[in-house]
Formats: structure tokens, sequence, C-alpha cells
């Protein structure tokens, strides 16, 4: 798929109007089924561009989902995501928002002490984390984070 591609708009009064966020990511997975919901600069790709179809996002958050739900991570909590602006920033928060829980969210050019203060003022338990530099950063705050009890990275 290229960035030229046009993908035509829905009907007239196709409107979607869930309950809830995670309502959205199932009606948009039921009425755009593998259309694409975000494109992804891929130099492997045809055109450059890498599809993920609103089926792919619902499916892949349900299974996140489900995994934060066997981790322990319950209705209303805070699941901390310190992430830049990427489809796996949009996976987790799919997944955070299809388990009912809440994310916290963070760039990764968050400070030792942003972290510490909003991750620890949160409450949060887990926390997804893009890469090895903010894991670094994570790390050094840990001990003044006693509640963390889970790191995906």
């Amino acid at each position: 798929m290229s960035a030229s591609t046009v993908i035509p708009s829905p009907p007239p009064g196709a409107r979607l109007v869930p309950e809830n966020i995670a309502g959205l990511y199932r009606m948009a997975a039921e009425r755009f089924g593998e259309r694409p919901a975000f494109l992804t600069r891929s130099a492997s790709a045809p055109g450059g561009w890498s599809a993920t179809s609103f089926t792919s996002l619902y499916e892949t958050g349900l299974a996140l989902a489900t995994a934060l739900i066997d981790l322990g991570v319950g209705q209303r909590e805070h699941v901390g995501l310190l992430a830049d602006n990427r489809i796996e920033w949009i996976l987790c928060d799919c997944g955070i928002q299809l388990a009912g829980a809440a994310d916290v969210p963070r760039g990764t050019d968050i400070t030792d002490a942003e972290i510490t203060h909003i991750l620890g003022h949160a409450d949060v338990e887990v926390v997804f984390i893009e890469n090895a530099s903010t894991l670094e950063k994570f790390e050094r705050c840990r001990a003044a984070l006693p509640r963390v009890r889970e790191v995906i990275v």
C-alpha cells in the first residue's frame, strides 16, 4: 500500500457510537475489517509503508489485554506507557483500554524525576517501556517505585 492509496470514506450515517474507547476499537474492527487503521514507514514493505488493519489492531489489543489481565491488571488500574508516538504505542494503548485499565503515558524524553513522580502518583504496577535507554532511566528510579512489579520492554 502506498501513501497515495485512496481509501473510500464510509457512507453517510456510518458513524460509530460506542459506549467507551474499548467499544470503539471493537466497532471499528467490525465495520472496517482489513482496511488500514494505521500506516507505518517500512523500508521492506511495498511502497515503503506497512499497514495495520482495524482487525489486526483489535485482535492484537485483545491478546495484550488478556496478557495484562493474566498479570493481574484490574479494571481502572493504571498502566505506565513510556514510549513515543509509534504503532507499538497504539497497540499498547489498545490493549490497556480493552483490559479495562487506564494508561499513564509519557514519551521517552521523560526525566528521572518525572518517572518517579508520575508513576508513583498513579500507583502504577505494570509499565511498558519502549527501548533500552528509557529502561535505563526507569531502572535508576526503580527503588522509589516499590509498587511496580512488571516491566515490559
